[in-house]
């Protein structure tokens, strides 16, 4: 599993999703997304992205829509 962390301020959306695409571009299938105490994962399973938890306020499931169109 490729583990993210964000430092400092709440990151928005659109850097987790780019910080995830970064990720399964370089062939992670599971990626976890943190900051502080909170965290979200998104899983490649078949063709399919799946997002789990929320970080602070950001759905997992909009980081994996975002990352639908990328392959690992």
């Amino acid at each position: 599993m490729d583990e993210i962390n964000f430092k400092g301020r709440r990151p928005s959306l659109a850097q987790c999703i780019k910080a995830a695409k970064l990720s399964a571009a370089r062939g992670h299938t599971d990626i976890r997304l943190c900051w502080g105490e909170n965290s979200c994962e998104v899983t490649r399973q078949g063709s399919r992205w799946y997002g789990y938890g929320w970080l602070r306020t950001i759905d997992a499931d909009k980081i994996a829509a975002a990352l639908e169109g990328v392959k690992a």
